[in-house]
């Protein structure tokens, strides 16, 4: 017998499975999937469902047999015998707009949980030490590697003694409490010299405003600043025009004996010796035009993270000191206890933002402003596999961070 598992009768045939899915996301309020949809009595289906652990059956079904759909009302019960499920093209449940509004929070594995936390850890060193990933690149990533090793391992202990591998933002608010804000930059430069000792050199000398300076660009493209863009039009421009000019010049300019009509044969002639005419300024063209259509665009949305330290202060703290740059929308972030999103219209608004960053303390909290368009670095997979392992845990994919990770504040 499978408690989780419900059998609702009672649904028109007429219903349409996504319109069936959010009328039963009311009464269910939790996760669930829907296993399938099938005919019964007269004109009505049945439906089964498998619901989170979380959520109390009984509860469930109690609920379920207050729904209706016009004159049909449901009738819910526990299934003892549920049908075996096919593997859907689509796993029908808990829309995500819905799951928000209606305030239900994520539910993880274990090890979504660790590897969340592992890769938000390390996005927010990335993202408040913007030198940091050009610096790793000096040591051939190294020093990043060893950054995950260290908090993958602090991680580690914190799971082996925490009863909260359910939720990424308490396991966060947990991590933060054992290793504070404060001690970040002494990581990086204890791992950097550690690094520097074994390969017999100089210790380098940085100070923690070296690495978190910030570089403000109107228009980024792919996390690459205007000169970069600008080097690699240049580059592939180039290469154009010695592929067209090559190709330009081993036209013969004399009709071809192949051609189907004399008229054809004098047309194309004309077309090759036009063309060579224009070689001396095919370069300036092809520049011109490679210019015009790949020059970064302004972005109709402007995104900008804030991190709060040692927390981030609640909405009615923040709010007033937000309104001042009219926000789009402002998201805080499910996963990560000190972290929120915010989106903005006006590129004079943001880069105001921007310039608070470091300057702005709300309810003893230093607030780290930064741009969403920063240099990337990706854990190595086989950190990730040791922290899925560590104990029973079972292995699960790592799922990349998406704005659906983000609830409206």
């Amino acid at each position: 017998m499978s408690d989780n598992c419900i059998v609702i009768e009672g649904i028109p045939r007429r219903v349409r499975v996504p319109i069936l899915v959010r009328k039963l996301s009311w009464y269910i309020k939790g996760h669930f999937s829907l296993i399938g949809v099938y005919a019964d009595k007269g004109s009505l289906n049945k439906c089964y469902i498998t619901m989170s652990p979380k959520l109390y059956p009984p509860y469930v079904v109690k609920n379920l047999n207050q729904a209706a759909f016009g004159p049909n009302r449901l009738s819910a019960s526990i299934c003892k015998n549920p049908p075996v499920r096919k593997t859907p093209k689509r796993v029908r449940g808990l829309p995500e707009t819905l799951r928000k509004m209606m305030r239900i929070p994520l539910e993880m594995s274990p090890n979504e949980v660790l590897l969340s936390v592992l890769n938000e850890s390390i996005e927010e060193l990335v993202y408040k030490y913007t030198g940091l990933v050009d610096l790793s690149k000096k040591t051939d990533h190294k020093l990043m590697e060893n950054i995950c090793l260290t908090i993958a391992d602090r991680i580690k202990k914190l799971a082996n003694t925490s009863t909260i591998l359910d939720s990424a933002f308490e396991l966060s608010k947990s991590y933060r409490k054992a290793y504070p804000h404060f001690g970040d930059f002494q990581l990086i430069l204890s791992t950097l010299h550690a690094i520097e000792d074994s390969k017999g050199q100089a210790r380098s000398q940085i100070s923690e405003k070296d690495l978190n300076a910030q570089y403000y660009q109107d228009y980024v493209l792919s996390n690459n600043r205007s000169e970069k863009i600008q080097s690699i039009c240049q580059k592939y421009s180039t290469r154009i025009v010695k592929k067209l000019t090559s190709h330009i010049l081993s036209l013969k300019p004399e009709p071809d004996q192949m051609e189907a009509t004399l008229e054809e044969a004098a047309a194309r002639a004309r077309v090759r010796n036009e063309l060579k005419n224009l070689l001396p300024y095919m370069q300036s063209m092809i520049q011109e035009v490679v210019t015009k259509n790949f020059a970064p665009k302004q972005p109709k949305i402007f995104k900008v993270m804030i991190y709060g330290e040692p927390y981030l202060p609640s909405r009615q703290v923040m709010e007033p000191f937000l309104q001042q740059y009219q926000p789009h929308t402002v998201s805080r972030s499910e996963k990560m206890f000190n972290t929120t999103l915010v989106k903005l219209t006006k590129a004079s608004c943001y880069s105001q933002l921007l310039a608070k960053d470091g300057h702005v303390m709300i309810d003893n909290c230093k607030l780290i402003i930064r741009p969403v368009d920063v240099a990337k670095y990706s854990i190595p997979a086989y950190i990730k596999f040791d922290l899925c392992n560590m104990s029973s845990l079972t292995r699960v994919q790592d799922e990349a961070l998406t704005e659906d990770t983000w609830e409206e504040w």
